[in-house]
């Protein structure tokens, strides 16, 4: 299955509310995901908005150095809980390392 999200769905994968299990097991069964180009910076004003609003903590918010994308690789991969994480970048090594993922640099 072939799943296109917009960015109010998509942003539950990473913010626990009304709908996140759902978005979660329909991730698990898509053999592929699509999101428009705007998902992103769409993401990242949602989740400033939260911080505004005190739904998500600073602290949370910030959790880990690393850019957009690469927080979007470590986000998705804590949904897969793959047995083993692969990059050839430092800092989201040592992210997934602090989120409990076994990791192998290439």
């Amino acid at each position: 299955m072939r799943v296109f999200f917009d960015t109010s769905a998509f942003v539950k994968r990473y913010i626990e509310e009304p709908g996140t299990e759902k978005v979660v097991e329909i991730c698990g069964q898509a053999d592929s995901l699509a999101l428009c180009v705007i998902c992103l910076p769409e993401m990242i004003s949602t989740l400033n908005r939260l911080v505004r609003e005190n739904r998500l903590s600073a602290d949370d918010y910030q959790k880990n150095a690393l850019r957009a994308m690469d927080a979007l690789h470590l986000g998705c991969a804590l949904i897969v809980e793959p047995d083993l994480f692969v990059s050839s970048d430092h800092r989201q090594l040592e992210a997934a390392r602090r989120e409990g993922l076994k990791v192998m640099e290439v």
